[in-house]
């Protein structure tokens, strides 16, 4: 499989999202934890663990996050994390 296809309008969005309206919006607590996100966005903690593990962030199920960092996996996934 190839890398995205720079030339196409779309190639900054989440797979499957067409456009920005496809994308979904999610309230997030200004510091959540990552049992709280991973509820959320309806994904296992586990994988948003080593989403942070990625960003260089170690962190387990019930450290609380920022809400940048939040938004940032919450992106990874299609959806604009908006502060509840």
């Amino acid at each position: 499989m190839t890398g995205p296809d720079y030339s196409k309008r779309n190639y900054l969005l989440p797979k499957g999202c067409k456009d920005l309206a496809d994308t979904l919006l999610v309230n997030v607590p200004k510091e959540p934890t990552v049992l709280d996100l991973a509820g959320s966005l309806g994904k296992k903690p586990a994988s948003l663990v080593a989403d942070l593990f990625q960003l260089g962030i170690f962190a387990s199920a019930g450290q609380r996050l920022s809400f940048e960092t939040a938004s940032k996996i919450a992106r990874k996934y299609g959806y604009v994390a908006r502060q509840a």
